[in-house]
């Protein structure tokens, strides 16, 4: 039984789902046993030949030996060299699935059978953790078996099916020649995909299938092509990796050069190091080591040195690729790599037709940003595409209609898709059954195989409808992976532009193999994109009649669009509400190569540069009747002007400075909507701007909880500022503590505005405090309130400055000396032995001819690092929760003392520990200049929660202590009012208290 037709649209059944993202697991490979004579790695046990073309052999015997090779009736002989290497070639062999023995023998010497040696088809599989994850941990774990069922039922003959692995390497910095290879013959263990591909094969060509698989994950492209792939290109992007290359090699003449000034940046780097670290500030990051050691041993060449050539050149029919997630920022490029890496194939192999396809990248997490999100990974897909395009021999198969995490189960379909070039294009003559030919080639021969999903030709406009022409598009259809009934109206992937560049959803029409677009309101349309961002599962597509998927494309005046060429930073598309956030390519270049990000706008440099801080967002509350500072970080030698309700101040930031600030006068309570706008220029250049609009006047509240659950707005859900009088400000971030403080932590995020922290509409416990206080005063109320999670005691809450107020805290402080205060000489210090390290590397790397390191770094030298400062947790809640509200007006603060503050002692040192803390806050947010005395609300736990407790009475100014008899708790959800959160009668009498003490 066939199961290529499955591939049809209407056919296809299988659903998938996501898995979280890890590390691939590797097929499960034994070491391989000790053979007498040396040989290449793939030669061993178990192992399939390659039919119908000279088949190279070879291995290692003593220098002058005479070595003879007995295969299927052949025997071929050859002199080991001086290094001891021979090879030779056995004729052309017919495909036999019967075991047969290889002997190798050594004139006067030892003899070796390599036994169980079949003779077939030869892939090799390469790629990343897609590539590499195994047949039993996808979502084809039940094809063994289900194949097995129809052998034993008689309905198909049983495929034979073998995978050879290398145990052992992973990444060198120099080729391993000597290895040795294990053939399996467990399915479950092989490469999902590869196996997937070989089932097809198998089934249609009825003789072996060999799987050369050389695989790792978390591997870019770049890794796994050999120098000579480099060298071959003619364009700056890759002509930097052959030089980083070169870069890395002691035989390369500018080598000795490259590395003395890299010494020589280190030790400058070192003193401005020191001097930083006597100011409170982080090293810059160091100068980058010439070869890109940056990337450790995921570099160019160093997945190729360890994992590929070790098997070549072992005869094999092609290569099937499937990688990107390494990549998945790199842009266009994709396409310059792709090709560096199919070079690298043919020169190694010496074939320079040797067929390579690969993979399109597919949908991670099924995400789809709704219009024309064209970001790195689309420019990735369009990469690929081009590189099909150029590259003879080479094909491409589309996965855009299939989504996963990192890790997508469904490995069969896209593995039958590469398989249908393969059967295509090697193998034309092959008998194929007629149901398979009927539903795939019209002619009824394999050559005419329908292999490419459609393909963007181009385009016509008349009036305003836009006629789109593709390639391989007989039998356009709509439809959806996974089936189901899918009509034109249901295609919401096709966009149109205007002369403005603005884009705008189009209708379709299927018109036999073209498809008319049009769009309300769009009289010419001069620009048309489809699926950029992706498709996924979900989502209705565009298919040809063999069911494979229209490649994703955006032409604008019929030239492809790609970043460089458009200034665009967001892109309107009046059909939809919504700004579409157009990213520049390979902003993130990675790769043995140094990309000037300036190219793509300065822009992207400091895109997370925190120029406002936290508080100051969309919808916010400032507080009423003080002085009004307004603050941020921006970057030495740049000049911030900062405008609010209409005023606007210039400040010039240093060469040692980042932190700005400019105060307002005070204002009255007001729901009067203001705005605040900041930008930072260097060297005359807009770098970055921010701003907040709808911001009112009013009373501010700061409230502490830890481990409670926070109502919010989830950042996959549209997001709409606060409106009403009272207002909600909470941190979105993933954690809770720093290691050292840090002003701005809640305020980075990208140039859209995706901050730690945002003003929301109020609910659970800043509704009842905010609706508290507006009753009271009618004006507008801001509430804060940050929630730290884990377990925490006082200590965490109070900065380093203050511990040694507290006896029992004095050790903390201590242990922590060196983080707060750390060596002005380390760095210089270290320099010396750090190069030596470097001088050592190269002396073994000239010592050992082929030097292969294989561990987790490369065995690459790195820069110590400065020892550990103590372990102690105090100050690291400190550091995220109250520094990042520094300065900050506060009317109120209130403190859910949770449980976790009461130690072992029941409480005795509460009352000294607690009133330090709440006068560390009160300072911290005052910044020094206390224009509000906020009144600190409290609760202290009774005797029957905590024996031993006392009281604070050290608090400065205003204070109020609420006792409880229940510790707080905020986790509760009511299920008869829409899961709403429910404040206990005792959390609601603290607030009732605070409110009354702060407002008399």
């Amino acid at each position: 039984m066939n199961y290529l037709s499955t591939i049809a649209v209407t056919a296809i059944t299988l659903f998938f789902s996501t898995i979280t993202s890890q590390s691939a697991a590797p097929a499960s490979a034994k070491e391989p046993r000790k053979l007498a004579v040396e040989m290449g790695a793939p030669f061993h046990d178990h192992a399939i030949l390659q039919r119908g073309m000279k088949v190279p052999v070879w291995g290692w015997s003593k220098p002058e030996t005479k070595v003879m090779v007995t295969f299927a009736g052949q025997s071929k002989n050859a002199i080991a060299g001086k290094d001891g290497k021979w090879t030779l070639e056995l004729d052309p062999l017919k495909a036999n699935a019967e075991s047969v023995e290889m002997v190798i023998m050594e004139a006067g010497g030892k003899t070796e059978t390599l036994k169980d040696i079949l003779v077939g088809e030869v892939w090799l599989a390469s790629g990343q953790s897609n590539m590499q994850y195994p047949v039993q941990s996808q979502g084809v774990r039940n094809m063994p078996r289900e194949i097995q069922a129809r052998v034993q039922a008689g309905e198909e003959t049983m495929p034979i099916i073998r995978e050879a692995l290398i145990p052992g390497w992973g990444a060198t910095l120099e080729p391993v020649e000597k290895a040795s290879a294990v053939w399996g013959t467990d399915w479950n263990a092989m490469s999902a995909i590869a196996f997937s591909f070989s089932y097809e094969l198998a089934t249609e060509l009825k003789i072996p299938i060999g799987i050369v698989n050389c695989s790792f994950s978390q591997t870019p492209i770049e890794g796994w092509a050999h120098r000579d792939g480099f060298k071959g290109g003619d364009d700056e992007f890759t002509k930097e990796i052959y030089q980083s290359i070169l870069d890395k090699d002691p035989s390369n003449p500018g080598f000795k050069a490259q590395w003395d000034a890299y010494g020589k940046a280190v030790s400058e780097w070192a003193k401005e190091a020191d001097e930083r670290a006597g100011k409170g500030l982080s090293p810059n990051p160091m100068p980058e080591t010439p070869g890109s050691f940056r990337f450790g041993n995921r570099g160019a060449t160093w997945l190729y040195n360890a994992k590929t050539h070790p098997m070549a050149p072992y005869a094999i029919r092609g290569v099937i690729w499937n990688q990107g997630y390494h990549n998945g920022n790199d842009g266009i490029v994709y396409r310059n790599n792709l090709h560096s890496l199919v070079r690298s194939f043919r020169s190694v192999w010496d074939k320079p037709e040797l067929p390579v396809y690969f993979h399109q990248f597919y949908c991670p997490n099924n995400t789809y940003s709704e219009g024309v999100s064209f970001n790195a990974m689309a420019e990735m897909r369009l990469g690929t595409w081009l590189a099909h395009k150029d590259i003879p021999n080479a094909a491409m198969a589309s996965q855009i209609d299939i989504f996963g995490g990192t890790h997508y189960q469904e490995k069969r379909v896209p593995a039958q898709r590469l398989a249908l070039h393969a059967l295509k294009n090697q193998y034309p003559s092959t008998k194929l059954t007629a149901e398979w030919l009927k539903a795939n080639s019209a002619s009824g021969k394999a050559k005419d195989l329908v292999a490419n999903g459609p393909m963007y030709k181009g385009y016509t406009v008349k009036g305003g409808t836009l006629i789109l022409e593709l390639d391989h598009a007989k039998g356009l259809r709509t439809g959806k992976y996974g089936g189901g009934e899918v009509t034109e109206d249901d295609i919401e992937l096709f966009f149109l532009a205007d002369g403005d560049l603005k884009w705008h959803q189009a209708e379709v029409k299927i018109k036999r193999d073209t498809i008319e677009l049009t769009a309300p309101g769009l009289p010419k349309p001069r620009g048309v994109a489809y699926g950029c961002n992706g498709v996924g599962m979900s989502l209705p597509n565009i298919y040809n009649g063999a069911g494979l998927p229209l490649t994703p494309f955006i032409y604008y005046d019929h030239k492809l669009v790609v970043s460089p060429q458009w200034d665009w930073e967001h892109v309107k598309i009046p059909s939809k509400p919504l700004d579409v956030m157009v990213w520049p390519m390979a902003y993130l270049a990675r790769g043995d190569i140094k990309v000037d990000i300036t190219t793509y706008g300065i822009g992207m440099v400091y895109r997370k540069l925190p120029l406002l801080a936290s508080q100051f967002r969309d919808g916010g509350v400032l507080q009423a009747d003080v002085p009004i500072r307004v603050y941020g970080e921006a970057v030495p030698n740049s000049v911030v002007k900062v405008t609010f309700a209409g005023q606007e101040q210039t400040i010039e930031i240093g060469a040692d400075q980042t932190d700005w600030e400019a105060t307002f006068p005070a204002r009255k309570a007001s729901d009067k909507p203001l705005s605040i706008m900041a930008t930072a220029h260097l060297d005359g250049q807009l770098i970055h701007e921010r701003g907040a609009s709808n911001i009112v006047i009013g009373d501010v509240w700061y409230v502490a909880v830890n481990n409670a659950t926070m109502p919010g707005i989830p950042w996959n859900q549209a997001y709409e500022p606060p409106t009403g009088p009272i207002r909600m400000l909470q941190s979105e971030s993933k954690k809770s503590s720093d290691a050292m403080p840090n002003r701005f932590k809640l305020a980075t995020g990208s140039r859209i505005g995706r901050y730690y922290a945002r003003w929301q509409t109020p609910q659970g416990l800043a509704k009842e405090l905010g609706d508290r206080i507006h009753a009271k005063t009618g004006n507008p109320v801001g509430v804060m309130v940050i929630n730290t999670r884990g377990s925490v005691s006082l200590k965490d809450y109070v900065g380093y400055q203050w511990l040694d107020k507290v006896e029992a805290w004095k050790a903390d402080q201590k242990d922590l000396y060196g983080r707060y205060n750390p060596d002005t000489t380390f760095y210089k210090t270290n320099v010396d032995a750090y190069m030596k390290t470097w001088q050592d590397f190269w002396k073994r790397v000239a010592e050992q001819p082929g030097f292969a390191q294989d561990n987790a770094s490369g065995g690459i030298p790195s820069f110590p690092r400065p020892p550990a400062a103590g372990s102690s947790s105090a100050t690291t809640r400190y550091n995220w929760a109250i520094t990042n509200f520094s300065p900050a007006a506060f009317k109120g603060i209130i403190c859910l003392t949770p449980e976790t503050f009461i130690g072992e002692d029941e409480g005795a040192g509460f009352g000294e520990q607690f009133s330090v803390m709440a006068n560390c806050w009160k300072e911290t947010f005052a910044y020094g200049k206390k224009a509000i005395d906020p009144h600190f609300v409290y609760t202290v736990p009774s005797k029957e929660l905590a024996p031993k407790i006392t009281a604070p009475v050290g608090i400065e100014g205003a204070s109020t202590a609420v006792e409880m008899t229940v510790w707080p708790e905020i986790n509760q959800r009511d299920p008869d009012n829409n899961n709403q959160l429910i404040i206990s009668n005792e959390i609601k009498a603290v607030l009732d208290t605070g409110v009354k003490a702060t407002y008399k």
